[in-house]
């Protein structure tokens, strides 16, 4: 049987100019091929195949919404950035260890996302008094934190623990694992923190219990409540960029409180004028070259 390849050539045009200019209900497509859709033509002698069309390979948008579709298309991946701040704490008080979201990149970009957290400590030194699960490592425990985030910058947790006279005068708390679920491809970097028992003394075997005051970190707030202005109390040990701000429960930034590309060593006060600020409980925040500090700051009016 003969094939008119003429009307044949003909039709296979017309289908390739009929899907170049091709879109559905105004969707856009960011990226595709031009193709016959992926359609069979044939005859009893000879078949042709197209190629897949646009809307199988490209990534379709409409409105604010985007949809990635298609065999080639791969996943975007994103990136976050989670922190301990150093803490302190009197033996026989209750301290709050927070864990930060301070970057990200395409975690919530299409909604809350759930997080595992693993947070490893000595457990004689801190005794967990939060509901999440503790499991035994020797001296070690390990915390298994959950819950949704739906800001990129948040408090991810704020987990409060008794301070007592351990086997050491302080504890690493340490990242053991991140997990974002349902977001294998999103690359954490896990920032360490360290918590130091206040007031101990040793010499030789013999342990005292004496009043000390930190060694760095934030060290004071007057008044406390706040109400129209503070006097914040800090001491630094590092040279180099240091930055102080103020965020609420979720962990977005309020207001700076000093940010210096050179900070020197020492100990400085600094006042802070929160007239525009809304009553509430936020947290002070100290940003050192290779240290972290957060304290609790409540402002009532």
């Amino acid at each position: 049987m003969m094939v008119n390849h003429t009307r044949l050539h003909s039709f296979i045009c017309a289908i390739f100019i009929v899907c170049a200019s091709f879109s559905i209900h105004a969707q856009q497509l960011q990226r595709g091929v031009v193709g016959s859709g992926g359609a069979r033509i044939a005859t009893p002698t000879s078949a042709l195949r197209g190629t897949v069309g646009q809307a199988a390979t490209g990534r379709v948008v409409s409105g604010s919404s985007k949809h990635n579709i298609g065999f080639w298309y791969r996943s975007s991946t994103g990136g976050t950035v989670v922190a301990v701040p150093n803490r302190e704490g009197e033996i026989g008080q209750t301290t709050t260890v927070q864990i930060l979201l301070t970057t990200s990149k395409g975690l919530v970009t299409y909604g809350p996302r759930g997080f595992i957290i693993k947070l490893r400590y000595n457990a004689t030194v801190l005794v967990n008094k939060s509901p999440f699960p503790c499991v035994r490592d020797g001296d070690d425990c390990v915390l298994t934190i959950t819950g949704t985030v739906q800001d990129s910058v948040a408090v991810l947790a704020e987990v409060p623990f008794l301070v007592t006279l351990g086997n050491a005068e302080r504890t690493s708390l340490t990242l053991d694992s991140v997990e974002w679920v349902g977001a294998s491809s999103i690359a954490t970097e896990k920032r360490d923190g360290v918590f130091q028992a206040l007031g101990i003394c040793k010499d030789g075997d013999t342990v005292r219990l004496i009043k000390r005051g930190p060694s760095a970190g934030i060290t004071g707030v007057s008044p406390m409540p706040v109400r129209s202005s503070a006097t914040i109390k800090a001491v630094l040990i590092e040279r180099g960029p240091t930055r102080m701000i103020l965020i609420d429960a979720v962990g977005r930034e309020i207001a700076t409180v000093f940010d210096e590309i050179d900070a020197m060593p020492g100990s400085r006060d600094v006042d802070m004028n929160v007239r525009e600020v809304a009553s509430g409980s936020y947290y002070l925040v100290l940003m050192t070259p290779n240290e972290l500090f957060s304290l609790p700051f409540m402002i009532s009016k």
